[in-house]
């Protein structure tokens, strides 16, 4: 018969059994349940790692990443955005990464020199069309396949350290953008463009020539498919001659470069005179809003010249205005004559002065003849002597010493000289 103490550690020894046992089952469940979790997790992680793209779904991806689209979108990026792109071997399509579609756009939309980049070495070319955003035409852009990446370094190296790494049509624009005075990095990389040197050259050699400063400031007050155009001329003909100069600067002068106008009126004065077009000549006064010593005589040449009402209008005009003075309105020719050209006597009567000088003399009484004296001057030119003139008017040098109150046989060129009256 067990004691008391017996009986009470019997009943502590089953307590402990049971609660042992209650405590691993426990366990065990707990750990069961979590390694079901964890297969359970891993389980639908690998299932949505392997999901297939829905056929939808990958049209929208292909749709977005095709080439002529990157680079409608491209075109619309700066300079910056696009070099930062060199970097990008992200795939678009057709064998093409996005890092050869932002170095085509840098050749095409803001001229990267790549040929000068890559050092002359030959690489493929070829044309990828897209749509521009801003209209319906279709554009054709030059993509480069095929590089390597010894290639693509050289290009980064060839942008960070150049400071205008520009074609000539780039540095063309680099010009006409800039202010004054023009960083000198720009010019001198543009003096080694062929298209400088066509133009240098054949302003020097026509009699011409200009600063360099001077042959920039013309070339960017052109554009420049006029400009390339000129260069290729020149590359096949090697026309040198001083026409070709002329035609060149009426090219321009027809873009309404004043600097052109300029150098065509103090050059040649006679050729403005005498082969402008009417249109052309009109064009050509309206870029001279100041008076100048040869503008003057370029206009005082064209109201005594053989041109057409509007020319002479339009001259009148600008002597008019140059003197401070009204053109009459109605125009009056020969008013401007007398005011501006005195010495010049026309050749041709009009047919109706001479009808009102008939009428006249019908209807007045007839009076005594009078002697009119006529007062006739002379304004001295370059080259002219006492001799010439005396001869030219059949008057003596005495008589024309006397009348003038002459010391001497010096004369002054712009110097009006009276002439006496024939003997």
């Amino acid at each position: 018969m067990d004691t008391p103490l017996q009986e009470q550690w019997a009943k502590k020894s089953r307590f402990l059994t049971q609660a042992l046992i209650f405590s691993g089952a426990l366990n065990i469940g707990l750990l069961t349940s979590f390694v079901y979790f964890v297969l359970h997790e891993k389980k639908e992680s690998v299932a949505f790692e392997l999901q297939p793209v829905s056929q939808p779904e990958s049209k929208k991806m292909l749709q977005q990443l095709s080439n002529a689209e990157t680079v409608a979108h491209y075109a619309t990026m700066s300079y910056a955005e696009l070099v930062d792109l060199l970097s990008n071997q992200e795939a678009v399509e057709e064998g093409y990464k996005k890092r050869d579609l932002a170095l085509a756009s840098l050749a095409a939309f803001h001229f990267i020199n790549l040929d000068k980049a890559l050092h002359g070495f030959p690489v493929q070319k070829r044309l990828l069309s897209f749509q521009r955003k801003e209209g319906p035409e279709r554009v054709d852009i030059t993509v480069y396949p095929g590089l390597t990446e010894d290639q693509y370094q050289a290009v980064l190296q060839f942008i960070k350290t150049e400071k205008f790494p520009f074609t000539a049509q780039g540095l063309f624009f680099e010009i006409q953008q800039s202010k004054m005075p023009r960083d000198p990095s720009l010019l001198e990389a543009f003096f080694l463009t062929p298209e400088f040197t066509a133009l240098s050259t054949l302003l020097n050699r026509a009699g011409v020539p200009l600063p360099a400063e001077y042959v920039v400031d013309l070339i960017a007050q052109g554009d420049w498919l006029l400009l390339q155009q000129f260069t290729q001329e020149q590359k096949l003909a090697q026309d040198l001659s001083p026409l070709r100069l002329k035609n060149l600067l009426c090219n321009y002068i027809r873009g309404r470069s004043v600097l052109a106008a300029k150098i065509l009126l103090e050059w040649d004065r006679e050729f403005i005179l005498k082969k402008f077009e009417d249109p052309d000549l009109m064009a050509f006064l309206d870029l001279f809003p100041h008076k100048t010593g040869s503008l003057e005589l370029l206009l005082k040449e064209l109201i005594t010249s053989p041109r057409s009402d509007a020319i002479w209008k339009k001259a009148a005009e600008k002597l008019y205005v140059f003197a401070g003075a009204t053109c009459p309105d109605p125009y009056d020719h020969l008013a401007t004559l007398q005011t501006f050209a005195p010495n010049f006597v026309p050749k041709t009567v009009k047919i109706e002065q001479l009808a009102v000088a008939k009428t006249t003399s019908a209807i007045e009484p007839s009076k005594p003849a009078v002697a009119v004296k006529t007062k006739r001057t002379h304004v001295i030119q370059n080259g002219d002597n006492l001799w010439k003139i005396a001869r030219k008017y059949k008057v003596s040098i005495e008589a024309l010493r006397k009348a003038n109150h002459l010391d001497s046989d010096k004369l002054r060129p712009g110097k009006e000289l009276l002439i006496p009256a024939s003997s």
